[in-house]
């Protein structure tokens, strides 16, 4: 699993080039291209991938339990991770309501 500042460098990157090119999201492809870019390992993108998946099922459960701060929490940073997560950006407009 990538380090914590790995992470943040990843999200803070793919923020920049989301802005930059909004609005427009980056292709599953582009953002391994992004990751490799900045020397992230195969494995380290793979687990980037995979907690995204993680924080939207997490999310989820939070958004069942009533627990909306940390649903949208975990769903912003699932969407930052990989904007294409599945129902990425429909559990973050859950966890507004």
């Amino acid at each position: 699993m990538p380090d914590s500042n790995k992470l943040q460098q990843q999200i803070n990157a793919l923020l920049e080039i989301q802005r930059q090119n909004a609005p427009q999201t980056l292709s599953l492809e582009e953002l391994k291209e992004v990751s490799s870019s900045m020397n992230i390992s195969e494995n380290d993108w793979l687990d980037l991938m995979e907690k995204a998946d993680q924080n939207i099922q997490k999310a989820k459960e939070s958004i069942v339990q009533k627990n909306y701060s940390d649903a949208l929490t975990l769903a912003q940073e699932a969407v930052a991770i990989n904007p294409n997560v599945e129902s990425g950006n429909s559990v973050v407009a859950q966890s507004y309501l």
